[in-house]
Formats: structure tokens, C-alpha cells, sequence
């Protein structure tokens, strides 16, 4: 028969964790100390304010202050002399105890809690430091190029080892987390709109009159910010949510989207196309939390226009073994202009429209297709006078231009609400007997009469041509 294994007995002393419990020893692993609890410190719970009423040291313990009382005090030299004092009690200063209510810097940084690594690494040949890169002038030639290159041995972007110091988007146009208070909304005839309230940046993505949501975006917030020059606004907390600035507002997310509302418990904007009401969801009227959200992939006319910036973020495709930011694809290899990002379900040629659209990227142009019927039939897209091989979603241009044809009753000339000859002309459209026609929208020679015999006008006409169609 087996003998009983014998009994382990551990001493009874206590280890102290730093976070002030005890832990007794482990008879089953040799009487060693229990680990402490893993404490994680992130910058959401730094940016807290405390619950409950406390006294300021050499103050009348009568008089009894709170967070949120603080949060709330718009005279800033009462609010700013309760801020620089400590707690009687505990002595602890009132920047830790509510560091949302007196302006810890902390939680109204630029970067938001995004922290760079402190390794050094290999750049355009040189070993550099991420503190280093932030003491670079940020509008020299070569910050930018240290920023828009790979940090090694890692193969990753500069901007992504460094955030903090290159100013990444994913930092600079995140919104804050923190709650604040403003100032009244007033319509223009004087009356109150809204008063003095606490809103967060997730609030505003539920407004749906843009006017109204503008006017609060351009409120001031109660918050004593020294290590600002100027009262800081809500579009400064909010950069996302109000949308002031393009690269941050023509960003989707990639996180899930909570929709209470709807059936599913949250969404994802790469996930549209999976959608049967995809068009309610990308219509601000109907939702505007997701429409919002997922600007890009909504086709938001604000965020495919002519001439829009390449996106800054850090840019992941291949299912994450390619990462890289639309600078890098512009100076090295454009072969992720055909490939869809891993998180957005967006080609690359849509997040980088002035990288992709080059010279060496007419290799995508499909001269065979030489005309406006031929190449929508051949389910590509007219664009520009030219046939260009898809490039992103059906229904979307390939360089980020919503005037493209996909679709063969786009080809035809376009009847325009312009009822006589001159008005049709001085708009910049083409009239001939039919009517007042859009040339330009249908990738038509100007001047040319397309789809009818006869006379046509057009600003490049000689200026007698509407004559001949006056009765």
C-alpha cells in the first residue's frame, strides 16, 4: 500500500505588496510567497476623479469641497487657488485627488495617454531615441523623413515606436476619455439653448443637427490649463467626434461601435458590406454614431473629395505581416495600393490617394477600354477620360474622386436645371437642342456633342454660339 505523502507546513509570515495586502506562503510551491495582485496603471484610471467631500489643509474643516463641485467652478481664481492646495486629512494635493477637475497634464495632453518606447533603434543609419525625435524642430525636412521611415532591427514606423514624438494620429485625434464641463449654448437671437453641463466627447456623436453640434464643438470648457496659452475648446478635447480636422474626422474606427439600439450589441465599420440596412447605418440622420464613426467606408463626400490628404495612421495589410503608413508606400512600394487594410476592409489606394495616384501607378489604366460604355460593361470605372481597374468597394472611385461612372446610365449626358442656353453655358455645362447637359461629369471632351448630331455650346464656344437656339 501507498504511504500517505507527508504534510508540508509553511512558516505563518505575511509578504507586504506594494499595493498594501499581504500574501501568505504557497505550501504546493515549496512554501514561496504568493504573488502580489498585478496592479495595471493605465491612463484611464489616473484620469479619475474621486468620490466623496474632503477639507483643504489650513481651511475651516466646515467648509467641505468635492471633485465635482470643483468641476463646476468657472471663477478661475477660486477654482485655481482650490487646485493648488492639499487635502487636510491626507495631505495629498488636489491634482491627484481630482486630476480631472484641476487639470492634471497627464489627462488634457496633445498625445493623449500615448507613450514612447524608451529602446533606442536604428534609423537612416544612425541609432536614435524616441526623446531624441521630439527634440527635432517638427517642421524640418529631417524630422519629417525620421517619422515617415522604419525604426530597426524591428521593421516597424518610426511613428509607431515613437508616437508621443511623431505626433501620431492615432494620439493627436483621439478623443478624450474624460468628462468636462461647458459653457451654455446660445442660439443666435439670444436665447438659451442648453445650460452649463458636463458632456463627454462619446455625447456628441449622438447630435444629429450639425449646426448644433458645431456650436458646441466652439465652447469653451471650464479647466484651469496653464501649460496651455489660450482656454482650452471642446473640439480641442473632442477632435474625432466634432471633425474640424480632416485627418482626424476622415478616420474610421477600428474598434466596435456600440449600437444599443439596434439588434446587434455593438458593429464594426470593416464589417459594412455584411450589413442588409448598410445604407441606414452610413446615414447621419438614422444613426449618426455609426455614419460618424466610419466616414471612409460610408463615403462621406467630406472624406473623398479632390485633393484630400493621404491618411497618417499606421496602416496594416496582409492580415498584419505589412505595416506601413501611406509616406513609406509613396517612397518605396505601392503594392499596397491594390491591397484591402487588415482593420478597415478599405484598399490602400483610398487611404492614400496622393501616394497611389502617380505615374507608376497608370499601370492600373485599361486602354482597351476605350470608352465610357465599354469599360462600365466590363464592371470597371470611368474616370478621368480613362478606364481604371477597380481599385476599392463597388459604386467608389478608384482615386478617391466621387465623379466616376460604374454604372452604364452614368455614361449618357446628363440633363442639368438650366433652362435656357445662356445660363446653361455660364455654369460651366454644355447646351445643345436636347437641353443643358453635363459634360465634364461624364468624362466628355469639352466643346464635343456627344449622343445627338448638330450644334453644341460650351464656355469654350465662340460667344454668339447660343444664338442659334433662340427663338
Amino acid at each position: 500500500a501507498f504511504e500517505p505523502c507527508p504534510i508540508t507546513w509553511c512558516t505563518t509570515d505575511m509578504k507586504l505588496c506594494s499595493d498594501g495586502t499581504q500574501v501568505s506562503r504557497d505550501f504546493i510551491n515549496g512554501c514561496a510567497f504568493r504573488p502580489c495582485p498585478v496592479i495595471v496603471k493605465t491612463q484611464d484610471t489616473a484620469c479619475v476623479d474621486r468620490f466623496g467631500s474632503f477639507a483643504l489643509a489650513g481651511a475651516p474643516s466646515s467648509q467641505r469641497w468635492s471633485c465635482k463641485q470643483i468641476h463646476f467652478l468657472w471663477d478661475r481664481t477660486t477654482r485655481k487657488a482650490v487646485c493648488d492646495s492639499t487635502a487636510e486629512m491626507t495631505g495629498e494635493p488636489l491634482t491627484s485627488r481630482c486630476p480631472v477637475a484641476c487639470a492634471s497634464p497627464a489627462c488634457y495632453s496633445y498625445v493623449g495617454s500615448c507613450r514612447d518606447s524608451g529602446d533606442s533603434f536604428i534609423n537612416l543609419m544612425t541609432e536614435r531615441t524616441c526623446a531624441g525625435v521630439g527634440s527635432l524642430d517638427k517642421t524640418g525636412a529631417l524630422y519629417t523623413q525620421i517619422c515617415a521611415s522604419y525604426a530597426e532591427p524591428d521593421s516597424i514606423p518610426v511613428q509607431e515606436k515613437c508616437p508621443s514624438a511623431c505626433l501620431n494620429t492615432e494620439c493627436t485625434c483621439a478623443d478624450k476619455e474624460i468628462p468636462f464641463v461647458t459653457l451654455p449654448v446660445y442660439h443666435d437671437d439670444g436665447n438659451m439653448l442648453k445650460p452649463v453641463r458636463e458632456r463627454t466627447c462619446q455625447s456628441l456623436y449622438g447630435i444629429q443637427h450639425w449646426e448644433y453640434r458645431n456650436l458646441v464643438c466652439l465652447l469653451d470648457i471650464y479647466a484651469i490649463t496653464p501649460f496651455y496659452e489660450n482656454t482650452l475648446k471642446v473640439f480641442f478635447m473632442c477632435p474625432k467626434a466634432c471633425g474640424f480636422r480632416q485627418e482626424c474626422f476622415c478616420r474610421d474606427s477600428k474598434k466596435a461601435i456600440a449600437t444599443p439600439d439596434d439588434l446587434r450589441e455593438s458593429r464594426h465599420c470593416k464589417h459594412l458590406a455584411k450589413y442588409d440596412d448598410a445604407d441606414k447605418k452610413c446615414d447621419e440622420t438614422e444613426d449618426p454614431v455609426f455614419a460618424r464613426s466610419c466616414p471612409v467606408i460610408c463615403k462621406n463626400p467630406y472624406c473623398h473629395a479632390l485633393g484630400r490628404p493621404d491618411s497618417r495612421d499606421t496602416l496594416s495589410f496582409r492580415g498584419g505581416a505589412l505595416t506601413t503608413t501611406c509616406a513609406l508606400m509613396a517612397l518605396m512600394s505601392r503594392d499596397a495600393c491594390d491591397l484591402m487594410e487588415t482593420d478597415l476592409n478599405l484598399r490602400g489606394s483610398v487611404l492614400c490617394p496622393a501616394a497611389c495616384a502617380t505615374s507608376s501607378f497608370s499601370s492600373f489604366s485599361m486602354p482597351d477600354l476605350a470608352t465610357c460604355e465599354s469599360c462600365v460593361d466590363a464592371e470597371q470605372a470611368w474616370q478621368g477620360g480613362e478606364c481604371l481597374e477597380r481599385l476599392i468597394a463597388p459604386g467608389l472611385c478608384p482615386i478617391a474622386d466621387l465623379d466616376c461612372c460604374t454604372e452604364a446610365k452614368c455614361c449618357g449626358p446628363k440633363e442639368i436645371p438650366f433652362g435656357t442656353c445662356d445660363s446653361c453655358v455660364n455654369n460651366g455645362f454644355m447646351w445643345q437642342e436636347s437641353g443643358c447637359t453635363d459634360v465634364a461629369k461624364n468624362m466628355l471632351q469639352p466643346g464635343t456633342c456627344p449622343g445627338e448630331e448638330g450644334s453644341c455650346c460650351t464656355r469654350g464656344s465662340l460667344p454668339k454660339c447660343c444664338f442659334q437656339f433662340r427663338a
